[in-house]
């Protein structure tokens, strides 16, 4: 949907609009962020105009109503796959690593999360951490208590993946308070 916008003296430049898609897509939109923030900025300080503007390109690729925690735990696997394989890259500002068009940014993540799922096809455990990392975030964002927690961990533990427990964790700072 789309809106104009207008200044004093100036032609009507259309402001593109999102649908509101409800609770649940709102908190894994605002999850998906947290997990990219975490992983890919953690140091970096964001005006929120700039989150919203971020959040609203995460949307796009949550776009799958019918498939909607699926299409989050893609997300995140791709975030988790990127960060693993490109940790030394230096990263651009989100905006431009979330475009479609930008090919070093969440394209080169999705190639990554497409690359892992073609390997499990003859290598069932091939990057099954990051997977759990995933399925581990997805369930607690569903019930985000200190039991769901400590499970969590205890999960993400037994992957004796010491840089997935960090990614969780600092979700978790995010998630909980820096939202």
């Amino acid at each position: 949907m789309t809106k104009t916008s207008t200044k004093p003296g100036q032609e009507p430049v259309p402001k593109f609009i999102l649908p509101d898609r409800g609770p649940q897509a709102q908190k894994l939109t605002d999850a998906a962020w947290d997990f990219a923030y975490a992983a890919l900025w953690p140091k970096e300080k964001f005006r929120e105009s700039a989150i919203k503007a971020f959040k609203n390109t995460i949307v796009y690729y949550l776009q799958d109503d019918s498939f909607l925690r699926q299409s989050f735990r893609i997300f995140l696997e791709a975030v988790a796959l990127f960060k693993k394989n490109y940790a030394q890259e230096k990263l651009t500002q989100p905006l431009v690593w979330l475009n479609q068009g930008y090919r070093a940014g969440f394209t080169q993540a999705l190639q990554c999360y497409q690359r892992a799922r073609e390997l499990r096809k003859n290598i069932p455990l091939y990057e099954q951490e990051v997977h759990a990392l995933a399925v581990t975030i997805s369930k607690y964002i569903k019930r985000p208590t200190r039991s769901m927690l400590h499970s969590r961990r205890s999960t993400l533990l037994l992957q004796r993946d010491e840089n997935l427990l960090q990614l969780f964790c600092g979700f978790i700072i995010h998630y909980q308070h820096i939202h």
